[in-house]
């Protein structure tokens, strides 16, 4: 079994066990769903990876608020993202769609 695999397997325990004790929403779980996007993006499922992060996002501004930390890195890691896609040919400029920044 690779690292990667071994990474995610117990990247998915974890967040099945947050979400069942402390909910879809908790600030942890969110944090273990993260991971679980990033790796993702490793093994280059960008499709996943940027769903993830866009849902992540959002869920993290309803609950710690747009000027939270983890709030505004899962902002700049969608972007990058998508900045990537845009640049490998994936999508032309303009045909994705990047969170809207919130205004600090």
């Amino acid at each position: 079994m690779g690292r990667h695999q071994e990474a995610r397997e117990g990247f998915e325990e974890v967040y099945a066990a947050r979400r069942r004790i402390l909910g879809d929403r908790h600030p942890y779980t969110l944090l273990t769903r993260t991971e679980l996007a990033l790796l993702a993006w490793e093994r280059n499922d960008l499709d996943c990876a940027e769903g993830e992060l866009s849902e992540i996002y959002n869920q993290r501004r309803q609950v710690l608020g747009d000027s939270h930390p983890q709030t505004r890195w899962t902002l700049a890691a969608a972007r990058q993202l998508a900045e990537l896609r845009s640049s490998a040919g994936v999508w032309a400029a303009g045909d994705y769609l990047i969170p809207e920044a919130p205004s600090f």
